[in-house]
């Protein structure tokens, strides 16, 4: 299944406004039965592949591509691209990511609190729960 315009457009500006020249590759799959969408973000290099399978709601599936760019975006010592290999797995949602995907969050008129509520949820880490609280400005 061929993406939708609008997750193209997303790609493409955040590569604009991040410095990128190289597109992840996208490939894009439509469930049948799950509201909820999934994704997964692969490779250490050119090209990166962003897979997503949307569900049904259509915000969750724009969360969800989010999600998956911060993985591009950040380096991945510092929670970037997943990988198979069991040492970076533990890196994959870290603070510096976690300030990543707020920025897209935000970038993208998500609700914040809620997305990253919905990230809690999933990912049980510490990062995540420290980054849905507001930061005490110095």
């Amino acid at each position: 299944m061929a993406a939708p315009g609008w997750a193209l457009a997303i790609i493409g500006k955040v590569a604009v406004e991040n410095g990128r020249t190289v597109l992840p590759t996208l490939v894009w799959r439509r469930s049948r039965t799950k509201c909820w969408s999934t994704g997964r973000t692969t490779g250490n290099q050119s090209p990166v592949r962003v897979a997503v399978t949307a569900g049904y709601d259509p915000q969750d599936a724009k969360r969800v591509l989010l999600h998956e760019l911060a993985h591009w975006l950040t380096p991945i010592a510092l929670g970037g691209m997943n990988t198979d290999s069991a040492a970076t797995q533990g890196k994959a949602h870290s603070p510096q990511f976690y300030d990543t995907v707020r920025r897209l969050y935000r970038r993208f008129r998500l609700p914040v609190r809620s997305c990253m509520t919905d990230e809690a949820q999933m990912y049980p880490t510490p990062y995540a729960h420290w980054s849905n609280r507001k930061r005490p400005r110095p």
